[in-house]
C-alpha cells in the first residue's frame, strides 16, 4: 500500500494528472495496481489526509489545487507583518484568516527557558498563534515572553496586535534586534494536530525560532513558528 501510495503522490505532484481533474476510479486504479479495491481505498483515504484529493463516496477523487502562499517574516518598510501576508495571500486569490490568540502563563519548556535566560522551570507569558488559508491551518506560532516583562500587558491580551514588535514598544521594551533560526522537519505530533495534519501523513514543516532582544542585550521574547512544507514559502524583505 506505501508504495501505491507514494506513487500516486508523486504522479499528483509531478502533475502528470491535470489540475483540477479527477484522479483515474478506484476500479482502474486497483486495475493497473493488480490490488483489492479495498487496498485502493485505504490510499485514497491518505491521499485525502495528506491534502492531494478530495472527494466523496460515489463521486470521485478530484486533484487539489494547493497555493504556496507566502510567510511573510520580515517586511523592509516596517508593515506589520500579519498584515503583510493576509495582502499576499489575498493577491494570490486566496482568503486569509487569523484565529484569536490564546494566551496563558505556563512553566517555560526547557528550550525556552534557555533561550529567555530564565531559571528551569520558571513561569512565562505565551501567545499561541494559528494562520488559516482557505479555512485550511497553514501556520502556528508560540511567542514566549519573561513573565516580569508580559505579565497584564498587552501581550496577554486574546486579541489581535499589529505586531509583536509593536507591543513590545507599548510597554517600553522596544526590540532593538533580534536572530533568526530557520530548518526544515517533518511534523511532530502536536504540530500535526494543530496544523490539520495526520499524524500518519509525512509533511515537512518550515520552522523558525526568532530571539528578540531589548537595548540592552536582554532576550525578550523568544517565537517558534511552524509552517506546513506544502503550502507556506519562507519570505525575507531586507533593505539593500
Amino acid at each position: 500500500m506505501q508504495r501505491i501510495f507514494e506513487d500516486l503522490r508523486h504522479r499528483i505532484e509531478a502533475g502528470h494528472y491535470p489540475t483540477p481533474g479527477r484522479l483515474p476510479s478506484k476500479k482502474e486504479l486497483a486495475d493497473e495496481f493488480n490490488v483489492s479495491p479495498e487496498t485502493i481505498r485505504k490510499v485514497s483515504d491518505r491521499l485525502k489526509d495528506a491534502g492531494l484529493v478530495s472527494g466523496q463516496q460515489g463521486v470521485g477523487l478530484w486533484i487539489r489545487v494547493r497555493r504556496l502562499t507566502p510567510w511573510m517574516a520580515h517586511t523592509s518598510d516596517g508593515a506589520s507583518p500579519a498584515a503583510a501576508w493576509q495582502a499576499e495571500v489575498t493577491a494570490a486569490g486566496a482568503v486569509p484568516a487569523l484565529d484569536l490568540p490564546v494566551t496563558s502563563v505556563e512553566r517555560a519548556p526547557d528550550q525556552v527557558a534557555e533561550q529567555l535566560r530564565l531559571d528551569k522551570g520558571a513561569f512565562a507569558v505565551v501567545r499561541r498563534t494559528l494562520r488559516r488559508v482557505d479555512g485550511e491551518p497553514v501556520q502556528i506560532a508560540d511567542h514566549w515572553f519573561p513573565r516580569d516583562l508580559a505579565m497584564d500587558s498587552l501581550l496577554m491580551e486574546a486579541a489581535h496586535l499589529p505586531s509583536i514588535e509593536e507591543a513590545l514598544r507599548s510597554i517600553g521594551r522596544p526590540q532593538v534586534s533580534h536572530v533568526d533560526r530557520v530548518w526544515s522537519a517533518l511534523a511532530t505530533p502536536e504540530e500535526a494536530k494543530r496544523l490539520g495534519m495526520k499524524e500518519t501523513t509525512a509533511t515537512a514543516t518550515t520552522r523558525r525560532t526568532r530571539v528578540g532582544f531589548d537595548g540592552e542585550g536582554r532576550p525578550i521574547r523568544f517565537s517558534l513558528g511552524s509552517a506546513r512544507g506544502d503550502s507556506e514559502v519562507l519570505v525575507y524583505e531586507l533593505p539593500g
